[in-house]
C-alpha cells in the first residue's frame, strides 16, 4: 500500500512538474517573440514612415500573446 502511495505521490510532481516547466516555455517564448518584435521595430523606424510604424508594432505584438 506503501508503495502505491509513493508512486502516486511522485507522478502527481511530476505532472506538477512537468506543468511547471511548460509554463515557462511559453514565458520564454512569449520574452523572444517581444524582443524579435523590438528589433524588427527598430529597423521599421530606420525604413517605414514613423506614423506608422507604432500600428505595425501592435499587430506584431499580438502574436506573443497567441
Amino acid at each position: 500500500m506503501n508503495i502505491i502511495n509513493n508512486c502516486r505521490i511522485k507522478k502527481t510532481r511530476m505532472l506538477e512538474q512537468g506543468t511547471r516547466l511548460q509554463q515557462e516555455h511559453k514565458q520564454i517564448a512569449s520574452i523572444k517573440c517581444i524582443i524579435d518584435i523590438i528589433c524588427e521595430y527598430l529597423i521599421d523606424i530606420s525604413i517605414i514612415n514613423a506614423e506608422q510604424v507604432p500600428v505595425i508594432g501592435l499587430k506584431r505584438a499580438e502574436k506573443c500573446l497567441l
